[in-house]
């Protein structure tokens, strides 16, 4: 089931398709700031693959551990992830959500079929440039949600 949805970004409206897709279909964006330098680092010669990217993921960012164990709690992905199709490749460009598509890789080569192999994602439309993507993924790493503070955590759990 898929439906649209509006999205705004950078005092802009566009249109975006909420989904699902296959694991496979995606690939990681290899600009990615949070990690392209420091991949970088360790294969200099050499162009950056999509197993080197995933196997970053899984080995050099901290949180990943816990977001696996998250997922496997949860049995599968709930948060969508910000996607472009490549019209070259066909493949989906995961421009936000690129450790949870680790995260998910990762567990199903160890265990296939112990979550789901699909992931929400919100299809970014093709005429959306480079600019406003940028503004997706620094809303979310940048701005991110408002933390609670311990009397709303506190008052939340009880």
């Amino acid at each position: 089931m898929s439906f649209k949805k509006d999205y705004f970004i950078a005092g802009e409206k566009f249109q975006v398709e909420i989904t699902k897709l296959h694991h496979n279909d995606l690939v990681f964006w290899e600009d990615n700031p949070r990690v392209y330098n420091k991949i970088r680092e360790l294969h200099q010669e050499t162009p950056i693959g999509q197993e080197e990217i995933k196997s970053f993921f899984v080995t050099k960012v901290p949180s990943a551990r816990d977001l696996m164990s998250d997922i496997k709690t949860a049995g599968g992905v709930n948060e969508e992830l910000f996607v472009q199709k490549d019209s070259e490749t066909q493949n989906f460009k995961v421009f936000e959500g690129n450790t949870r598509l680790a995260a998910v890789k990762h567990i199903l080569e160890e265990s296939p079929g112990y979550i789901s192999d699909h992931l929400p994602v919100a299809i970014l439309p093709n005429d959306m440039g480079q600019a406003e993507i940028n503004a997706i993924v620094g809303q979310a790493h940048l701005v991110g949600k408002k933390e609670w503070d311990n009397y709303e955590a506190k008052s939340f759990i009880y």
